[in-house]
């Protein structure tokens, strides 16, 4: 003899834990990309203000004058007078 009304809840309860899995395995797919992207934009982001930096410099020193640049990157710059080098030093939480 057959119990009736059980298959409902039996049913419901296996589509929510598919699909509390298929959303898991997603999330744990998708962070680290999400935060590898995020690491590269930053790191091409540093880049390229290292680079507009460097024309900046040029062009002052040639054309004399002074200018001025916004830093948006989050990180840390550095300026050693007796190597005369500027660093960036940019922490990444991913793997590039």
């Amino acid at each position: 003899m057959a119990i009736k009304g059980q298959g409902g809840a039996v049913e419901a309860l296996l589509i929510s834990g598919i699909l509390i899995g298929v959303v898991g395995s997603v999330y744990f797919w998708g962070v680290p990309l999400i935060e590898k992207n995020k690491d590269i934009a930053i790191l091409e982001n540093s880049e390229a203000l290292m680079k507009d930096l460097n024309n900046k410099i040029k062009f002052v020193a040639n054309n004399g004058g002074r200018d001025q640049l916004r830093i948006t990157v989050p990180g840390i710059m550095r300026y050693d007078a007796t190597a005369e080098t500027i660093e960036l030093f940019v922490d990444t939480s991913g793997t590039i």
